[in-house]
């Protein structure tokens, strides 16, 4: 919210465009104004959760059970396993040796370490359309108090379709109970069985995957049909609007499918520990192909380089254009874009990846017991 309402906020382009009838060189908020804001926002929801709610003690969860004393006297700890197979240990776990002793048995763990490997290569496949795409709608001419409109439409379909992702992650959600059974006796599920394969609390995510190779389908599309005048029709605009809510709701679906997943597989021993470490592991998957990605669409672009004045062209790939125009205060010509290249490369590596191993090693991860993710 920070991010994306504050800047179309701040924006004078955006605020005269759209609801000013006389400009102002202005936003409506202030970078100011709007730190102040949010300090007593927070400072009123710190307020509120200090006096207004109660956390239960740790030891009220557990069931009334009698303790078992030993022949010496001391008592024994106990281990109470619930429906759901989570188990919960009347061990004293403060030690911070014991953690750490944990917190490296987890990372031990297989099942731990075949999450971490997709978490660090399954983004890959869409890297070049989220960080290159507006990117080159701006380098076309499209303005920024127009992309900022679709991010403000973005926000309530996030805020109203996540709440549904959610139920949609819970494995005990009749939904998903449903979906195995028709799966198993229509023949039409078979195509979303080839898809996605058999429901489950990861089933959010697969879905995630597939909508945001398609977003980085209608990436370029979108690019490619970018008006040559620079006049921007309603049609188009609609498009590029539709292109970025796909792709940022499958972001969103990805991103609360995988955190539920998370949630349900951490040991209560680690707390927080854990999924701080899963969280880690899934935002580092979405960095690292960065630099390689830009690395990419400048190695792959061709353009040409014209001096005004003489009759030399050079024709180079790779490289800074601004060699071309600030040095030799010449004209740059592009004659291939590597945008497309790269796109359509991460494109088919992210259906390789997916059909080839990512399907298979979530659906086998999504089924494994909770024992399988836990250091006791």
């Amino acid at each position: 919210m920070s991010f994306t309402i504050f800047l179309s906020l701040n924006s004078s382009d955006f605020a005269n465009k759209y609801f000013r009838n006389i400009p102002l060189d202005h936003g409506f908020i202030s970078l100011g104004g709007y730190m102040k804001f949010s300090g007593m926002l927070y400072i009123v929801i710190t307020i509120y959760i200090i006096f207004c709610t109660k956390e239960k003690p740790y030891v009220e969860y557990l069931p009334k059970v009698e303790p078992i004393n030993t022949s010496d006297g001391g008592s024994k700890p106990i281990s109470i396993e619930y429906d759901d197979g989570d188990v919960v240990s009347t061990q004293n776990t403060s030690s911070i040796k014991y953690i750490y002793r944990c917190f490296i048995k987890v990372l031990k763990l297989k099942s731990v370490r075949s999450l971490a490997f997709i978490h660090m290569i399954s983004k890959f496949a869409f890297q070049c359309n989220e960080a290159a795409t507006n990117l080159k709608l701006l380098e076309q001419g499209f303005k920024r108090e127009d992309l900022a409109v679709t991010v403000l439409i973005d926000l309530p379909f996030e805020i109203i379709f996540g709440y549904y992702v959610v139920k949609w992650s819970s494995d005990k959600d009749p939904m998903i109970r449903d979906n195995r059974r028709l799966r198993n006796s229509t023949g039409t599920n078979k195509v979303i069985k080839f898809l996605v394969g058999d429901a489950g609390v990861l089933t959010p995510w697969l879905w995630g995957f597939l909508g945001r190779l398609a977003a980085a389908v209608l990436g370029s599309y979108v690019v490619k049909q970018f008006p040559k005048d620079g006049e921007i029709s309603t049609g188009y605009f609609c498009l590029v609007i539709f292109q970025h809510l796909l792709g940022s709701f499958m972001n969103t679906v990805q991103f609360i499918g995988i955190s539920a997943f998370h949630t349900r597989v951490a040991d209560p021993v680690l707390g927080g520990t854990y999924m701080t470490l899963l969280n880690t592991l899934s935002n580092f998957g979405g960095t690292w192909p960065r630099l390689i990605i830009m690395s990419m669409i400048n190695y792959f672009t061709v353009y040409q380089c014209t001096i005004p004045g003489t009759n030399k062209v050079y024709v180079t790939h790779g490289g800074s254009m601004q060699a071309c125009t600030e040095l030799l205060n010449g004209t740059v010509t592009i004659l291939r874009d590597g945008y497309y290249i790269t796109n359509l490369i991460c494109i088919v590596v992210g259906l390789f990846l997916y059909f080839g191993y990512l399907k298979r090693k979530i659906l086998h991860l999504q089924s494994l017991p909770i024992s399988s993710w836990r250091c006791t």
